[in-house]
This record gives C-alpha cells, sequence and structure tokens, in this order.
C-alpha cells in the first residue's frame, strides 16, 4: 500500500501538507474498510483495482491527497508510539462502528420476531357470545388489520 501510495504522490503538483492526526486516524480507518471490501472481490477485480481510484475519494472527502498522506505517514512513522496510538485511535472508531451496526441488526431481528410472534397468534375465526345465542363472526379483516399493523 506504501510503494502505490509513493508512486500516487510523483503526479502530484502541490506541496504535501501534514494531516492532523485524527483525520490521518479516521483516514486510516475508512482505508481498512476498502481494504477490507476489496478483499471480498474476486482476485482479477482486486488486481485491477488502481489504488488512486480506491482511497481517492477518501482523501478527498478529508480534503486531502495521497501526497498529503504518505508525507504524513512519513511524518508520523518517525515517532513509533504516536502512529501506534493514531491506529489505536483507527481501531476504536471501527469498532464503535460496529458495536453500533451491532445495536442496530438486534433492533432489527427484534421487529422480526415481534412481528412473527404477532402473525401466529391471530386466529381465523373468534366465537363471541354477545346474547344468549352463540355468532360466529368473521375476522379477516381484523387479521388483516393486524397484520398491517405488524408490518409497520
Amino acid at each position: 500500500m506504501l510503494l502505490l501510495l509513493a508512486l500516487l504522490s510523483l503526479g502530484s503538483c502541490r506541496k504535501a501538507k501534514l494531516i492532523s492526526r485524527d483525520d490521518f486516524a479516521d483516514i486510516y480507518a475508512e482505508m481498512f474498510l476498502v481494504d477490507q471490501q476489496l478483499e471480498k472481490c474476486p482476485y482479477q477485480i482486486r488486481r485491477m483495482a488502481d489504488t488512486s481510484a480506491v482511497y481517492a475519494p477518501i482523501f478527498e472527502k478529508y480534503g486531502h491527497t495521497a501526497a498529503d498522506f504518505q508525507f504524513s505517514q512519513e511524518h508520523y512513522l518517525r515517532d513509533a508510539q504516536r502512529y501506534a496510538r493514531m491506529l489505536k485511535r483507527a481501531i476504536a472508531k471501527l469498532e464503535k462502528e460496529k458495536k453500533q451496526l451491532d445495536e442496530k441488526l438486534l433492533e432489527v431481528d427484534r421487529n422480526r420476531m415481534r412481528k412473527e410472534n404477532t402473525r401466529r397468534f391471530i386466529p381465523d375465526t373468534v366465537y363471541a357470545l354477545p346474547t344468549l345465542d352463540t355468532s360466529l363472526v368473521d375476522i379477516r379483516n381484523l387479521r388483516k388489520m393486524l397484520k398491517e399493523d405488524a408490518e409497520i
């Protein structure tokens, strides 16, 4: 990855600027996610993936270039402990996002189970005793209404 970023910086005309530690950690986290998505692609597609095309939108999102990233990486690598702290920030960000997504998935599963349980207990027919004689009440409309409520 570092070699590809070095090649990208050769075409840059402006002087590279240092990316803040917070932005660097955020950019690194997003680059990791992109790398993980590329790993799921077939080998031929991964091999054809142009690093500038893959990472450029991430750099642009934060107002930086690949040259800025390379320059910043070289700068921060001079102090291994500081670089490790930035990587820990990136990991913490990814773990926080994962936790939020897990919570959302759990809520979706809970809602799905509620809907299924509601549908399971809706009877086809209800017998009522409004007076002394028993009358059969067709509740197809009631069942339909309950199903629609469960889908909301």
